[in-house]
């Protein structure tokens, strides 16, 4: 088992997208590595890309904020009011790097995302049809029960 200093450092890396190899996770574990890949490959654990969907929007996240501390910055100035410049320019700059960070995000969709919104989909859609065939069985329960109570034809 690592030091504490190196289970944090591993931790910390790990928290801030940064790759949770085996190496890490035995850190942070305290387990030895040879066991953790042993059941890794018992388990079939798959690894994350490296371009993966969640390193991508952090990417995009940290872009976001160093646009809105700059917007920040250029609207609001120091505290005392001092240093407030409104550059149009670079303004406008910002705003177009901002849409070009939406555009990026909303063209994002990976498979991961799409396998995602896909189980979503079928699991709403498995419980409307569970909803109408409950539905559908209640409604020939209660026909069934009209129709077998019912008098024959020609009976007065």
């Amino acid at each position: 088992m690592g030091s504490a200093e190196s289970v944090f450092a591993a931790m910390r890396h790990v928290h801030e997208g940064g790759e949770a190899s085996l190496e890490n996770l035995t850190m942070i574990a305290g387990r030895s590595l040879r066991m953790v890949r042993m059941r890794a490959e018992a388990e079939g654990w798959r690894p994350v890309a490296a371009g993966s969907v969640a390193e991508r929007r952090r990417r995009i996240d940290v872009q976001y904020d160093r646009l809105i501390a700059e917007i920040e910055r250029l609207t609001l100035g120091s505290e005392d009011g001092e240093g407030l410049t409104f550059d149009k320019a670079r303004v406008d700059t910002i705003m177009a790097m901002v849409r070009a960070l939406e555009k990026i995000g909303e063209t994002m969709r990976s498979d991961e995302d799409a396998k995602d919104k896909q189980i979503k989909d079928d699991a709403e859609l498995a419980a409307a049809l569970k909803r109408i065939d409950d539905r559908i069985r209640e409604l020939a329960r209660y026909h069934a029960g009209r129709l077998g109570s019912a008098e024959p034809d020609g009976a007065c």
